[in-house]
């Protein structure tokens, strides 16, 4: 049968409407915020972004990593723990574990940077970059799997194969491009607010199961002829059976 790829889409529309409620105070100093939301598992890359703000002083001076999510996964954690003890980074980099919606909101909107890694990318969709591109956040993900399908001006875009260096690359590509976060953050929105939307996600439903419903009958009777036919030979490799379905779609399928 007939198939269609639809995007996930952005359904929190009220997420930036509940952010302007109140003053937030959970990013301290002035140093450039990177956010990372959801369970801390291996595949979401924490570490290397630990390991090169403790390899690279001169980035944790400019950056600070706060991380949202259940910590549950113990053996990956305690391992993100001691890099943290290692460099010495507890000034820039915080465990939050489980926040409720209103305080993660405020987190979001007050993010000036999204990291977003997968590797490897287990999903076939990616709920968490739909609600940061929709909220026109700078986002760096994983070249690979879904992430690898949006837009190269709309989100930031790493190998796995060399994740630490091309990390580096863009943070210094931050500091040195003014305009890199907004002009990035800018277009994430432009692309969440054209592909993402609810309304085109139905109307492209709608569209694809009335033609569905419209091609159904005659699929119905190339089935059944090709069941007659199989009936009169014991060759049920002839290609009339074929031949005679593929007519019947040309003729009324479309």
């Amino acid at each position: 049968g007939d198939t269609i790829v639809l995007p996930l889409i952005y359904i929190n529309e009220q997420l930036a409407i509940q952010g302007q409620a109140k003053d937030f105070t959970g990013y301290q100093g002035d140093k450039i915020h990177i956010l990372t939301v959801g369970n801390v598992n291996e595949n979401k890359r924490v570490h290397i972004l630990i390991q090169l703000l403790g390899e690279n002083p001169q980035l944790a001076e400019y950056f600070d990593y706060t991380i949202i999510g259940s910590t549950a996964n113990k053996t990956y954690y305690n391992y993100l723990v001691k890099l943290i003890a290692r460099y010495n980074l507890y000034e820039q980099v915080r465990f939050l574990g489980f926040v409720e919606q209103e305080e993660l909101i405020h987190y979001y909107l007050n993010a000036d940077l999204m990291l977003n890694l997968r590797f490897p990318a287990y999903e076939g969709a990616s709920a968490s970059i739909i609600e940061q591109m929709s909220l026109g956040k700078a986002c760096i993900v994983s070249n690979n799997g879904v992430y690898a399908e949006l837009p190269d001006e709309a989100v930031l875009k790493i190998r796995s194969e060399d994740e630490q260096t091309e990390l580096k690359q863009i943070l210094y590509r931050i500091l040195n491009e003014k305009d890199l976060l907004n002009k990035t953050g800018s277009c994430a929105q432009k692309y969440a607010d054209e592909y993402l939307d609810c309304n085109l996600y139905a109307r492209k439903i709608y569209e694809f199961l009335k033609g569905i419903i419209f091609q159904k009958p005659v699929f119905q009777l190339g089935d059944y002829c090709a069941e007659m036919i199989a009936d009169m030979t014991e060759n049920t490799e002839l290609d009339i059976i074929g031949k005679i379905v593929k007519e019947m779609e040309t003729m009324y399928a479309d």
